[in-house]
């Protein structure tokens, strides 16, 4: 089963101070019903007379304490994304669900709402992913060897992608897709969470065929220890039968990677 979805939001001219890009942090509430650890918390920010409203970060619910001002939820594991969200057409029917942001931290019921937000979020990351290669192009700390050993592995190439193709024999790890164009070299930790050496271990990287990679990437899909594939409630019996899903992996995790699969099975809420 996978996780709730929850929306925090921070008023900065009635707070006075923006909220915090760190990947954890807070926030305090009032309400009785609270996000619950596992659960996926979209902190969004207004600030101006003529609001401009920024999705800040998707975070990942740690624990909810009672405090003396009320409810403290805490979270961990942000993807920070800090971007623009007034024109995008999704956000005028999420701002009025939300009470135009009346109700400061709220469930999200909509799964549509909750999928376009996934989405959003997802291009947010693919347009970071040259950022990245160029802060590791000017990273002075790093040999030439690792260096581009890094870029290679941010771009799901190099031999971060040759290794994944050898352990799973030019084949998607699910599916058994062999078409090589539409099979993506995909981190299971994701790279904004990983250190230099977890990006380059072939044990944190699964090769997928392109519509499994992008289920894995928003959390509608993972798999357990054994290999089997998890699938999200957000996903009906018909979509899964149209998908050819589930498809289990072709072989059994070994240690590394079932630690990396845990990782990405509590980041997005599933109980296996």
């Amino acid at each position: 089963m996978s996780s709730q979805h929850f929306i925090a939001y921070h008023n900065v001219d009635q707070r006075g101070v923006a909220l915090s890009r760190a990947r954890s942090g807070y926030f305090e509430t009032n309400k009785p019903t609270l996000p619950q650890k596992g659960d996926v918390l979209w902190c969004f920010e207004g600030k101006g007379r003529r609001k401009e409203y920024r999705l800040v970060k998707r975070a990942l619910v740690a624990r909810s304490d009672k405090r003396s001002s009320g409810f403290q939820v805490r979270y961990l594991d942000a993807d920070v994304l800090d971007a623009v969200v007034n024109d995008m057409s999704w956000f005028k029917k999420l701002f009025d669900a939300q009470g135009r942001f009346g109700f400061g931290l709220n469930r999200i019921s909509d799964i549509e709402t909750i999928d376009e937000l996934e989405s959003f979020a997802a291009g947010v990351r693919a347009d970071a992913v040259e950022e990245d290669v160029d802060a590791i192009s000017r990273d002075g700390s790093l040999s030439p060897t690792t260096r581009k050993a890094l870029i290679d592995a941010r771009r799901g190439q190099g031999r971060f992608r040759s290794e994944l193709d050898d352990h799973w024999g030019h084949a998607c790890a699910a599916t058994n897709c062999k078409i090589r164009v539409v099979l993506r070299a995909s981190h299971i930790k994701p790279w904004r969470l990983s250190n230099n050496t977890e990006r380059l271990d072939p044990a944190n990287g699964i090769l997928l065929a392109a519509n499994v990679d992008i289920l894995f990437d928003r959390g509608l899909v993972s798999f357990d220890d054994d290999g089997r594939m998890l699938t999200s409630s957000r996903l009906s019996a018909t979509d899964l039968r149209l998908l050819g899903l589930p498809a289990d992996l072709r072989k059994r995790p070994g240690a590394r990677q079932r630690t990396y699969l845990a990782h990405h099975r509590q980041a997005f809420g599933f109980s296996a």
